[in-house]
């Protein structure tokens, strides 16, 4: 096989679980802490998708306020479906099953809410002109390529730091642990479930701005990104804050060098393939560990 196509598949691997890492991490983040499946979760990664194509092309704001605008929105997105749709549910003690549906529920509406204000139609963001690939070996990556990659690993940083060094990531860690244990010393389970969903939230939008100046926007991309979010949070460990990173690499990895030998219409496959046997061969996820 061609030593350079596999170099280049490497590559595309690595941009692309860049991205779906962000994913992994912003639902690992919220189902770790939480026990919520917030399929929902896609519904916030269109909006914050579309603040961004508001701020940046509608408003023609600079690239980076538009980012910042775009982050903050879905954190405070998150905060409020967490506060005024999944906090009454939990309060009355709501099966996680009946949670779940209501929050595809609710994904419905807020995708439906977006094709009213925004269109049915995609969009583009990029301003510029194409810009040409650069040759690094064997591999070429464009500029926005490697500046996702390093705007990823920056925000992998950041959240890591304030999951391991701060006093909102003790706690956090705590109630992933035990929430019980949590209340009974003094920690306000409620709030930090709230600050979850807005941090969860915000790293997730982040992907959308990456992607959004990538690929442009549309109501209808939802569905695909909680699916990839899903599924790198569980084979990277769901019970985990960060093995969704890990499953998000993998995840891209197996779409990546997936085409090498089979038809790029069959990724799909490739990927639930990739999820089943995970799930057979090591149920809790790659880094995940059984729950006490």
């Amino acid at each position: 096989m061609n030593l350079a196509l596999i170099a280049q598949s490497v590559g595309n691997a690595l941009a692309t679980g860049a991205i779906f890492g962000l994913m992994g991490l912003s639902f690992g983040l919220i189902y770790s802490t939480t026990r919520i499946l917030h399929f929902a979760h896609g519904s916030v990664y269109v909006c914050a998708a579309y603040f961004f194509y508001a701020a940046y092309v509608a408003a023609d704001w600079p690239l980076l306020p538009s980012a910042i605008a775009a982050v903050l929105g879905a954190g405070l997105l998150g905060f409020v479906v967490m506060r005024l749709f999944y906090e009454p549910m939990v309060r009355r003690g709501t099966s996680g099953a009946v949670v779940m549906i209501a929050s595809l529920g609710l994904f419905i509406v807020i995708e439906n809410l977006v094709v009213l204000v925004f269109g049915n139609d995609s969009r583009v963001i990029s301003k510029g002109e194409v810009q040409q690939g650069l040759l690094i070996g064997n591999v070429y990556v464009t500029p926005l390529q490697l500046a996702s990659f390093a705007v990823a690993l920056a925000t992998f940083a950041i959240v890591f730091l304030l999951v391991t060094r701060s006093k909102l990531g003790r706690g956090l860690r705590a109630i992933a642990d035990n929430p019980a244990v949590g209340e009974i010393v003094g920690i306000d389970v409620r709030l930090l479930n709230y600050l979850v969903f807005a941090l969860g939230s915000m790293v997730l939008a982040i992907a959308a701005v990456l992607m959004g100046l990538d690929i442009g926007v549309s109501p209808g991309m939802g569905l695909s990104v909680v699916l990839i979010a899903t599924i790198a949070a569980i084979i990277g460990g769901a019970n985990s804050m960060f093995a969704g990173i890990a499953g998000g690499f993998l995840v891209g990895a197996v779409q990546s060098m997936g085409v090498l030998w089979i038809d790029p219409r069959w990724q799909n496959l490739l990927i639930f393939s990739a999820l089943i046997v995970v799930l057979v061969v090591r149920p809790t996820g790659v880094f995940g560990t059984a729950q006490r």
